[in-house]
């Protein structure tokens, strides 16, 4: 069995306005938009869920506690006892702990005034030092708002400004996407594992317009590159929103180095996208 932590290293995991720092050997599962699933040897270890919620005051939060803990009852969970430990009061302006009969954290509930996100954790892991652990892992929890959002998560890392809101995500067998809006354009970033067989078949070039989901597109490959843009006129915009399509696009699909994969950024708008906003961020997304 692989030691979980410690000896080894930690990582940073972050997503949509989480981050907290884990065992290299704990695995982050995706579970939806605001939910993860941390796992060690396949067994899960503790769960996150979240919101955006707006300000809270103390009386409103209290009363978001009582809810949240009544909708838990009813779906046939027992209510754990409020434990008076403050381990995570550091991070967060509001929280309500909940331990097991012998006092041991189990549960709670916090809220963060900054990005108005309220989080409810639940420890799953029965083991002693698998739940001190957790312990300490969540004492790293944090949500608030800086000048980006880390989204990190399996073996890559995305940085993208707060505006950019998610709208979807895919995390299938040897392709991972996820789908952004932002104030000015629309961002996918993709990763496709496998790149030196799937370069023995597809070129680059080839293989961005699938992923891109157009023909019409120009495309300029390097050795390790490829990108593509479009900016029709006034008669094709027409074209294309006819269409439903996007008129302006601009991608970038590369071969990272060290690693045996591919990743690409791909932009659309209704409007022309700034030439350097592709380069931006394509620099910020990266396998780790």
């Amino acid at each position: 069995m692989t030691e979980p932590y410690p000896p080894g290293p930690a990582k940073m995991v972050g997503w949509n306005g989480i981050e907290l720092t884990v065992p290299k050997t704990w695995e982050a599962i995706v579970s939806g938009p605001c939910h993860l699933l941390f796992e060690f040897d396949f067994a899960p270890l503790f769960e996150l869920r979240w919101e955006r919620v707006g300000k809270l005051s103390s009386s409103r939060f209290e009363a978001r506690v009582r809810q949240i803990r009544h909708q838990a009852q009813k779906g046939g969970r027992p209510l754990a006892r409020s434990i008076n430990k403050d381990d995570l009061a550091a991070n967060f302006d509001f929280t309500r702990l909940f331990g097991d009969d012998r006092g041991e954290l189990s549960e709670g509930i916090c809220y963060c005034s900054q990005s108005t996100i309220l989080l409810v954790f639940q420890v799953l892991t029965h083991q002693h030092r698998l739940r001190t652990m957790v312990k300490s892992v969540l004492k790293s929890l944090k949500c608030r708002p800086g000048s980006e959002v880390l989204w990190r998560v399996q073996d890559f890392s995305l940085k993208l400004p707060p505006s950019f809101h998610l709208q979807d995500f895919s995390f299938l067998a040897g392709f991972t996407s996820l789908k952004f809006n932002g104030p000015d354009y629309s961002l996918m970033a993709g990763k496709l594992a496998g790149a030196g067989k799937r370069l023995e078949h597809q070129s680059l070039a080839a293989l961005l317009p699938v992923l891109a989901g157009t023909d019409h597109i120009r495309l300029q490959q390097k050795e390790h590159s490829c990108t593509g843009y479009r900016k029709p006129g006034w008669g094709k915009r027409m074209f294309y929103r006819l269409k439903r399509e996007p008129p302006f696009l601009t991608a970038k699909i590369w071969r990272t180095t060290g690693s045996d994969h591919l990743l690409a950024i791909i932009l659309s708008s209704t409007s022309n996208i700034c030439d350097t906003s592709l380069d931006s961020h394509s620099q910020r997304y990266e396998i780790i």
